[in-house]
């Protein structure tokens, strides 16, 4: 068989020749890159469902969370209700008191709106007294703000409103809320978020988004968003916890995969045009064409071998020859671009994920944090639950902000200092702090909860009230590169943790990760190589971690 095709090919002019070594080339590229177009399409598709679906999940877990936590704080705004204003308003009490407690009592919620940015209303309702006491709300008008207020005393009086079960829908003046209520006594003390700007925030996070919305159980649709587009659109979703719903995205499916099409018609014109150049010049220029045509299959033949750098060159050619030299130029520029923006697709999914693991620092810390109020308040330690109060909004202020990537060394060691201060409450007074920032603190930039996770395991394993723990915090800079040290007196590093943890392996202790691994991922995503990081221990004096990271000002 292989004979009688070279026989045949020997028998034909130099032109057919061409014509069907450079046919069946041509033809061979055609169905590479049709091929490796679908192969792309499938898996840009399933990227980008991916990603999407990761997004909903994480905006549904941060708002279940906060849910959560607005669940516990609640439960201690109406202890506080309970025993600090509760006596004052039906005991024998003169009217000074029972100011006094009132306006306590409105501090107490008008920071708690602070503490959550006020995205949530936090309100109390009295009606023995006919009292109503709230944290602001700037999230609506004056007039939606009086209609929410009228509505939940309506419901109240009404005995429309379950208590202390999962978050409800409520319609006012066309608005929707989430709301949650406790009673105790006959006091009632609620929470309310408007779901509009919870729907709102969610299709700002996603571009693309045809439109959200709230559905229940059997997948009908509660609370629609404002719908932007006509058309087909795919449904993520992701289940809202606190309130038995799920948070719906719908995405549009033109708007996604409008470029990829456009890309997969741009290879097959290209192609097209490519062909139709080749037929015209080998039928009118033949022997000007050897050379040129030559050059051109062995550039095709290194670049499908995988050297992309690889272009032809179109000096020697006739300018119809140039035209297919450079067009071939063009398209290797084309995929050569491709494959660029594929790795930096990849990038930016692990830029995701490593935004995605700041987040999961945060939580960890707040149900301690509530406990030790809760505690403090029952032995009436009314002022330093204001200390408290002041530093945790500072500590959970820049924990919930969006930081980015670098802050300012300031901010960071402001946020060490107001954690500590929350610490000496809880343990009293046995645990000092030194800090010694040998550089410019206002503009050296570094990685937002780094200091902190060390200076958070220090006194997480090491705290006793027997002996007074010590934590200093050294800052230096020498050639460009900032040197973090973080030391203790305690007992030092366990020897397999220290080489688990040297070895970038995931470690815990009793069960709980402790936030070093979580440090180097971040680390490696911005510095790559050039962050380096050593766990020691002193001798006689506790653990010690050293810090060698690049130096990075703000810009003035």
């Amino acid at each position: 068989m292989k004979s009688t095709i070279k026989e045949k090919l020997s028998e034909c002019s130099i032109y057919t020749k061409i014509l069907i070594y450079v046919g069946t080339a041509m033809a061979l590229i055609l169905a590479c890159m049709e091929l490796f177009s679908i192969l792309y399409i499938r898996q840009q598709q399933k990227r980008v469902m991916v990603y999407y679906q990761d997004t909903v999940d994480f905006y549904a877990d941060y708002w279940g969370t906060k849910l959560s936590l607005a669940d516990q704080s609640l439960l201690v705004l109406l202890n506080s209700a309970c025993e600090d204003y509760y006596y004052a308003t039906f005991g024998e009490r003169t009217k000074l008191q029972y100011e006094l407690a009132k306006r306590q009592l409105m501090q107490e919620f008008e920071e708690t709106g602070i503490v959550y940015s006020n995205e949530l209303y936090f309100f109390y309702y009295l009606p023995r007294r006919d009292l109503y006491i709230d944290s602001g709300y700037p999230a609506v008008s004056t007039v939606q703000r009086k209609q929410l207020e009228n509505s939940m005393v309506q419901n109240i009086n009404d005995k429309t409103i379950d208590y202390g079960r999962d978050w409800t829908l409520l319609d006012v003046g066309g608005e929707k809320y989430l709301y949650q209520i406790y009673l105790a006594e006959d006091g009632y003390c609620g929470a309310v978020v408007n779901f509009s700007e919870i729907l709102r925030g969610m299709e700002e996070l996603v571009e693309n988004t045809n439109y959200a919305t709230l559905t229940d159980e059997a997948g009908q649709d509660i609370i629609f968003g404002e719908q932007k587009h006509k058309g087909s659109y795919y449904k993520i979703k992701a289940a809202l916890d606190m309130t038995g719903c799920d948070l719906t995205l719908m995405i549009g499916k033109v708007n996604i995969y409008r470029q990829i099409w456009l890309f997969a018609l741009g290879v097959v014109i290209l192609t097209a045009v490519m062909v139709a150049v080749l037929w015209y010049i080998i039928d009118y220029q033949r022997k000007e064409l050897m050379i040129p045509l030559t050059h051109l299959n062995y550039c095709m033949q290194e670049f499908g071998q995988g050297n992309t750098q690889i272009r032809a060159d179109e000096s020697q050619a006739v300018q119809e020859v140039q035209e297919l030299l450079n067009s071939f130029n063009e398209m290797a520029e084309q995929i050569t671009q491709l494959k660029i923006s594929v790795y930096e697709a990849e990038l930016e999914k692990e830029r995701t994920r490593y935004n995605y693991l700041k987040v999961q620092i945060q939580p960890h810390f707040y149900t301690n944090v509530l406990n030790l109020i809760y505690g403090l308040a029952e032995i009436q330690k009314y002022k330093d639950i204001q200390n408290l109060s002041l530093s945790m909004a500072k500590y959970f202020r820049y924990l919930m902000d969006d930081k980015g990537d670098l802050v300012p060394l300031r901010r960071e060691l402001d946020c060490v200092n107001s954690y500590v201060e929350i610490q000496q409450l809880r343990y009293g007074g046995m645990i000092r702090l030194e800090v010694y920032p040998l550089v410019d603190t206002d503009h050296e930039m570094i990685p937002p909860i780094v200091i902190q996770t060390f200076v958070e395991n220090s006194i997480k394993y090491n705290i006793t009230m027997i002996k007074e723990l010590t934590v200093k915090v050294v800052i230096e800079k020498e050639n460009d590169k900032l040197f973090i040290r973080v030391e203790d007196n305690g007992c030092g590093f366990p020897e397999k943790i220290r080489t688990q943890l040297m070895d970038r392996q995931d470690v815990s202790v009793d069960g709980k990760h402790i936030g070093i691994r979580n440090v180097q991922m971040r680390l490696n995503a911005l510095y790559g190589e050039e962050a380096v990081m050593t766990l020691n221990n002193q001798e006689g004096e506790g653990a010690r971690v050293c810090l060698e990271i690049p130096s990075r000002m703000e810009q003035r």
